[in-house]
């Protein structure tokens, strides 16, 4: 049984490992989007605080984690591109999936989580950004049918690696979903 549910502090040891192996296995790909010191447990405890942090449990074992986030991002107030969208948008960070979950559809059903919580809100524009190395999370934003728009540029302090530039993706929300509450 798959559950995606909302993060809790009793989790964060787990959420960390799968960093951790995430982190490793960026390294074994040639890329680091992450460094040792980001995303750290207090991001993810500030992710739960904030009712932003969420995980995917394969038969109750933690597999995955994501942030999804209502806030308007800086980041991608200026991009070399174009956005498909000026409307509203909610925004996927730190997403990551356990090493034992890789190859299965994890990723995809927890991208899929926080696209109906959107629309659950009304919100009918979702955006992330990657590392231009990170083509495993490339390949899953194409087949989650998300577009390439362009590229973003953090602020350097926003940065945890020395490259502040981002491959930026949206995904307009279409199919009419009339959910309430969430």
């Amino acid at each position: 049984m798959i559950e995606i549910v909302r993060a809790e502090q009793g989790d964060i040891p787990r959420i960390l490992s799968i960093i951790a192996d995430a982190k490793a296995y960026m390294a074994e790909q040639g890329f680091s989007q992450w460094t040792e010191d980001y995303p750290d447990e207090q991001m993810f405890r500030l992710d739960i605080e904030l009712e932003r942090g969420f995980v995917i449990k394969l038969e109750q074992n933690i597999v995955g984690v994501a942030a999804l986030s209502y806030k308007q991002e800086e980041g991608y107030s200026t991009i070399d591109g174009q956005w498909l969208s000026h409307q509203p948008y909610a925004v996927v960070h730190r997403m990551a999936i356990s090493k034992e979950a890789r190859g299965t559809d994890a990723a995809l059903r927890l991208l899929q989580s926080m696209e109906l919580r959107c629309r659950v809100r009304g919100i009918n524009s979702i955006r992330t950004d990657t590392h231009s190395l990170n083509k495993p999370m490339q390949g899953l934003l194409k087949k989650a049918g998300y577009s390439y728009c362009g590229v973003v540029t953090y602020p350097m302090e926003q940065i945890p690696t020395g490259d502040p530039t981002r491959l930026a993706y949206e995904k307009i929300l279409t199919d009419g979903c009339a959910c309430k509450g969430e």
